[in-house]
Parts: C-alpha cells; sequence; structure tokens
C-alpha cells in the first residue's frame, strides 16, 4: 500500500510539473492606478481693473496655500515642480457704488447696492499640460453700507472654501 502512494504521488507531481510547463505564456499587465496629485502650484491671475490689489492676491494665496496644505497636498512657489496648477481667475468683480457702475450693473441684472463676483478656477495637470477639470461660480450680495474692502473679503472667502470643498470631494484628486 506504501509503494502505490509513493507511485500516485509521484505520477500526480509528474502531471502537475508537465501541465505547468504546457501552459501558454499570458500577459498580465501591471497594475494601474489612477494619477494621484501631491504637490500644486497657486496662479491667481488678478485685474486692477477689478479693484484687485496685489496684496489682495498675495492673502489669497497664502490662506490658500495653508488650507491646501491642511488637505495634504504640498503647495510650491516653481510651477515646475508641481503635479498640476491651480489657476484661478476672477471673471467679473462688480462692487456696489453709487452712480460710476449703474451701466454695468444693468447689465448684469444687479439691483442698486449690490455686489457680485464671478471666478474660474481651473486645475491642469503640468506634465502634459491636459485640463482636469474646473469649477465656475457666481455670487452676488446685498448689504447695507458696506466697505468694497469687506464685500471683497466676503467674497474671496466664498471663492477658497468652494474651492477647497471642490477639491475634497473630487475623485481624482
Amino acid at each position: 500500500m506504501k509503494k502505490n502512494a509513493i507511485t500516485v504521488i509521484l505520477v500526480i507531481f509528474t502531471l502537475i510539473f508537465f501541465g505547468c510547463r504546457s501552459t501558454p505564456k499570458v500577459y498580465a499587465p501591471p497594475k494601474s492606478s489612477p494619477v494621484k496629485y501631491k504637490i500644486v502650484y497657486i496662479e491667481f491671475e488678478y485685474s486692477p481693473e477689478y479693484l484687485i490689489t496685489v496684496f489682495d492676491k498675495r492673502d489669497i494665496i497664502d490662506d490658500l496655500t495653508k488650507r491646501i496644505n491642511d488637505l495634504g497636498f504640498l503647495v510650491t512657489i516653481k510651477p515646475e515642480r508641481a503635479d498640476m496648477t491651480l489657476k484661478i481667475n476672477i471673471d467679473a468683480l462688480i462692487l456696489p457704488d453709487r452712480n460710476a457702475r449703474l451701466k454695468d450693473r444693468t447689465t448684469f441684472g444687479l439691483a442698486e447696492g449690490e455686489a457680485m463676483m464671478k471666478y474660474t478656477a481651473a486645475f491642469t495637470d503640468n506634465k502634459t499640460f491636459k485640463d482636469i477639470t474646473e469649477t465656475t461660480e457666481t455670487y452676488k450680495t446685498s448689504e447695507f453700507f458696506p466697505s468694497k474692502d469687506e464685500l471683497k473679503e466676503k467674497f474671496f472667502s466664498e471663492m477658497k472654501d468652494n474651492i477647497l470643498k471642490f477639491m475634497s470631494q473630487y475623485k481624482g484628486f
């Protein structure tokens, strides 16, 4: 009986050996994972026409840098080191003046005393220069006798909150 068991085991090993050798070679591609962006460069285009100053630009970039770092990204000041560029563009910023911008207000449907800001935030892959995604938002507000700086601060904080919310919810990041 012992002799039969050894013979059966040898036959099974021989069949396994020849069976493994005779299988065709199958190409299995390596596991592919989606691109993960880790280093971000922030580019903020401002226009003095919209009463946005260099100090506004610096404050926005500094605040976004701190908050994006908290999301787990590294923000760089050199675009060639980044995986992704966040390009923010203020498309329209209309602050309430008594008579100077009345014509502009009527074209956008703003009432007296209302203010509006529209921005676009575009994310671009730095290696391929391909657009990853984009978000656009329009804010309107009506307050009694606010200063221009208070309105800009309110609009800019809403813009930063929206960009960070968008980044945290977008699966590609």
